[in-house]
């Protein structure tokens, strides 16, 4: 998953928008406390659905900057995020620092899917080290 913020320079409110990895929006969110109307119909009419839409839509709002936000991929992070503390702990850290980074970002991307498809199927979730090891988020991105 990807992350960004855009900051309107003026206001300095705040939007976040979160993409998968072939970009594709799943979360939007704003971050300033009290909307205007000029956001509510850009939400409307305008909200890009596709991280190409928004670096393009960017562009055009010359009072806008477009940050990413950058992934935490320490392993610290995957085990909060995964949130099974079964299985041995030292292991899966060894699976975790033999991934690169694009691994480690797509296994923490899965995790979100993975939990509503096993609650969805009813299924036990795997430890932490099988979901690693037998790479289940490729199952669910």
């Amino acid at each position: 998953m990807k992350k960004y913020i855009v900051r309107n320079k003026k206001t300095g409110g705040e939007m976040l928008f979160k993409f998968d990895m072939q970009g594709r929006l799943l979360a939007f969110d704003l971050l300033e406390t009290e909307p205007t109307q000029k956001v509510y119909t850009f939400i409307q009419k305008q909200l890009p659905v596709t991280l190409g839409q928004l670096e393009q839509s960017v562009k055009k709002w010359t009072d806008s900057e477009l940050h990413e936000v950058a992934l935490d991929l320490s392993f610290e992070s995957f085990w909060k995020t995964y949130a099974n503390k079964n299985g041995k702990k030292k292991m899966c850290e060894n699976t975790w620092a033999k991934m690169d980074d694009n691994e480690r970002g797509l296994a923490l991307a899965g995790i979100e899917k993975y939990n509503k498809a096993v609650k969805r199927d009813g299924v036990s979730k795997a430890y932490p080290s099988t979901y690693l090891n037998q790479r289940y988020w490729e199952n669910y991105l």
